[in-house]
């Protein structure tokens, strides 16, 4: 369905995302920034229970719109602190496991709506129609 765009004179990726990633035509599906935060505002302290909160948040919107994480094409990383990378970076590879991966950015030094908030990820993807 999807086609991974890894020319061999651009940086290759240093983790489960894709350069370029080409899509067919399809129902686009735009998921905006989810934070840590569950349905009840429960807010984990740590980086990593947020992060899979918000991870588990897009997969409820992508399922809600009738797909699943491997219709996402596209991902953006928000983090307070650029150095929680390697671990965002691991836990985005436990809901993004098999290739071609999505397109990802991730933005360093962010501050949020919230004072306690540390990660938001906002996504797209193609939904076959």
């Amino acid at each position: 369905m999807f086609q991974a765009i890894n020319p061999e004179d651009v940086v290759k990726p240093i983790s489960n995302y894709s350069n370029g990633l080409a899509a067919p035509a399809g129902r686009m599906l735009f998921v905006s920034g989810q934070v840590g935060a569950t349905a009840d505002l429960n807010i984990p302290q740590d980086v990593e229970g947020q992060a899979r909160v918000a991870f588990d948040n897009v997969q409820k919107i992508v399922e809600a719109a009738g797909g699943s994480m491997k219709d996402i094409v596209s991902v953006t990383l928000y983090l307070c602190d650029i150095s929680d990378s390697p671990l965002v970076s691991r836990i985005r590879s436990e809901y993004f496991s098999d290739s071609p991966f999505p397109t990802s950015t991730t933005i360093g030094n962010c501050t949020f709506v919230l004072p306690q908030l540390r990660f938001e990820v906002s996504a797209i993807a193609v939904l076959s129609d």
